[in-house]
């Protein structure tokens, strides 16, 4: 079963397969000294979306009561998601505040395969980043706010990205810088048309599907 990249997890429990390492106060745990430069920017939700031949599937979307609640954190190796409320129960009931207990999620940079940009609709933009599963399947993080938030994190994302590559390596091929280069000065011009960019990375990472 491939689980959603973002899910409810334990104070101090280690990093396991795509999810990430939780100290005593259900915060994500810093590992490395990637992990001492860091931005913040607060988003209103967060979703996840998986596509596989075809076929496109919401797999975790929750809002807490207010705006601005999901923490996102950019360093210089990972995007780091996390909201001080659970999902408890067997049937995903309500989030709620729960001890010990917080939604969280990240991912590495070596295995952001695109950045994209849009609108759901009219007035409801979106930026998000996405990772090729083990299975081979495409898994969206997608994050919501206004346009003036979402502009800064694609910002921030995109700067991190690129210094990353810059320090580890372009892809061989150079189709996909172009488009790349450009994502910044085109973000949300055409509310019809979905703006994508390919990572030109060498040797992305796929993520596990599981939390075994």
């Amino acid at each position: 079963m491939r689980v959603p990249l973002i899910g409810t997890l334990e104070a101090n429990t280690a990093e396991v397969a795509a999810f990430p390492a939780m100290d005593s106060s259900a915060r994500v745990q810093k590992i490395s000294s990637d992990d001492a430069n860091t931005t913040m920017i607060r988003l209103d939700n967060v979703a996840c979306m998986d596509s596989d031949g075809g076929r496109q599937e919401k797999v975790f979307d929750f809002c807490g009561p207010g705006k601005n609640e999901w923490e996102v954190t950019f360093t210089d190796s990972r995007i780091i998601f996390w909201h001080p409320m659970a999902e408890t129960g067997l049937f995903r009931n309500k989030p709620k505040i729960k001890a010990g207990k917080a939604t969280a999620g990240h991912l590495y940079y070596n295995s952001i395969g695109g950045l994209s940009t849009g609108y759901i609709d009219d007035d409801t933009p979106f930026f998000s980043c996405c990772c090729q599963r083990l299975d081979g399947a495409l898994s969206h993080i997608l994050m919501f706010s206004d346009i003036g938030t979402l502009g800064k994190a694609a910002k921030e994302l995109h700067t991190r990205i690129s210094a990353f590559l810059e320090k580890n390596g372009f892809s061989n091929s150079a189709d996909n810088i172009p488009a790349w280069e450009s994502f910044l000065d085109n973000m949300w011009k055409q509310k019809q048309t979905d703006l994508r960019a390919t990572v030109p990375f060498a040797q992305l990472q796929k993520v596990a599907n599981s939390r075994m």
